[in-house]
């Protein structure tokens, strides 16, 4: 993404958003498992707290 293809700041930011929640909440990635970076990280949270870990 480059600033300049955008109208103003505030259209660049709300793109910026869309492509966040779709990059990590939408799109499944390879590394991950074919899971969501969001899903990844429920299950690392649901994995750690059956085992008594605490993930901050």
């Amino acid at each position: 993404m480059e600033l300049h293809d955008f109208a103003g700041y505030g259209c660049f930011f709300k793109e910026l958003d869309k492509f966040m929640i779709e990059y990590n909440s939408i799109r499944l990635h390879q590394s991950l498992g074919y899971m969501t970076p969001s899903k990844f990280y429920e299950e690392i949270l649901k994995n750690n707290a059956s085992r008594g870990v605490l993930v901050v």
